[in-house]
């Protein structure tokens, strides 16, 4: 995978609480769904981001467009 051809397509976010001046966040991404549309790989992700306690902080969803180079 190219990774310059990739275009980020959407993002959204969903907060347990704010993020903290200080806090060390770890955050685990996941592919959550791979698909094609006319040649272009459709890649969704989502990432768990949680506190150095393990508890939530946010998780983030997002749609990433890998186009096709040539052949």
């Amino acid at each position: 995978m190219d990774l310059f051809r990739i275009i980020h397509g959407e993002q959204r976010f969903a907060y347990e609480r704010p993020v903290r001046i200080g806090d060390t966040l770890t955050a685990t991404l996941t592919v959550a769904s791979l698909r094609q549309i006319g040649g272009a790989d459709i890649i969704g992700t989502s990432s768990a981001i949680h506190d150095a306690d393990g508890a939530p902080v946010c998780t983030a969803k997002a749609t990433l467009v890998h186009t096709g180079g040539a052949s």
